[in-house]
């Protein structure tokens, strides 16, 4: 008939376009690296941080973190003990938080790496190996591990005191780096130490509070401006200045700078 087209059924009809079949869905990669042999130690300290930073300075070299899973300080029918994990150990548990995204992942795969470090009638701790092997890939570098990129208590105080004269984060960090070559803090977890130190600071206070009570301690001249709106009252300005500049000011009223943002 004409105007119409015959269906031709076949693979090769004109107009039919051949549909590949479906791949099974490729499966993950099974890792079993074992590491047991580089934790196998007859060290016997009574310094129990010794014996884990012991133990985390090795991971370090074999590109991976160790956390502390639990702790115990014994009583009189259990001895002391602590157990080491993987950082990729055990499972993620979700919270109730809300997250601006909802694409997040996790490192978390369950890896049974295992250490346990127990206090012997001696008061002498030593490291057992009860696992040594991961279920995944190692790193090729630490950087960017929370464990790894935690400051020392030393640098911690540094970075407050420097934090406290106004220096910025990143040259916090080169001073902190030209200190420690071997630091593998990054910028991001400076930024938030930062950022807490900044709302331990402030307190429970509002932002706004919190400028006005330091203008007070530093001795600036600031004058306010409020705005009744809503039901509540909100700043509508405010004007601040340095004690030297109202000097300058007075002793030269002709030229005047100001700074509007």
């Amino acid at each position: 008939m004409a105007g119409k087209r015959e269906l031709v059924l076949g693979i090769c009809a004109p107009g039919i376009v051949e549909v590949p079949p479906d791949k099974p869905p490729s499966r993950p990669v099974a890792y079993e690296i074992d590491t047991s042999d580089h934790f196998y130690t007859e060290m016997a300290t009574p310094d129990r941080d010794e014996l884990i930073r012991w133990a985390r300075e090795i991971a370090l070299k074999l590109k991976f973190a160790i956390v502390i899973g639990k702790s115990d300080n014994g009583s009189d029918k259990r001895k002391q003990y602590f157990r080491l994990d993987c950082e990729r150990g055990g499972r993620y548990v979700s919270t109730n938080k809300k997250l601006k995204s909802d694409q997040t992942g996790t490192r978390k795969c369950g890896c049974p790496f295992r250490l346990c470090g127990y206090c012997h009638a001696d008061k002498t701790w030593h490291l057992t190996v009860v696992n040594g092997k991961h279920n995944h890939e190692l790193d090729k570098a630490v950087e960017g591990h929370l464990i790894v990129g935690r400051l020392k208590p030393e640098e911690r105080q540094c970075m407050e005191e420097m934090s406290m004269n106004l220096v910025p984060p990143k040259n916090i960090m080169s001073t902190l780096k030209d200190r420690d070559p071997n630091n593998k803090t990054t910028a991001k977890q400076l930024y938030n130490l930062s950022h807490r130190l900044k709302l331990k600071m402030r307190a429970s206070m509002t932002e706004m509070q919190h400028l006005s009570k330091r203008l007070v301690e530093t001795g600036y001249f600031f004058k306010h401006r409020t705005v009744v709106a809503d039901g509540s009252e909100h700043v509508q300005d405010i004007l601040f200045a340095h004690p030297k500049s109202i000097s300058l000011f007075n002793s030269f009223p002709i030229v005047l700078l100001m700074d509007s943002t």
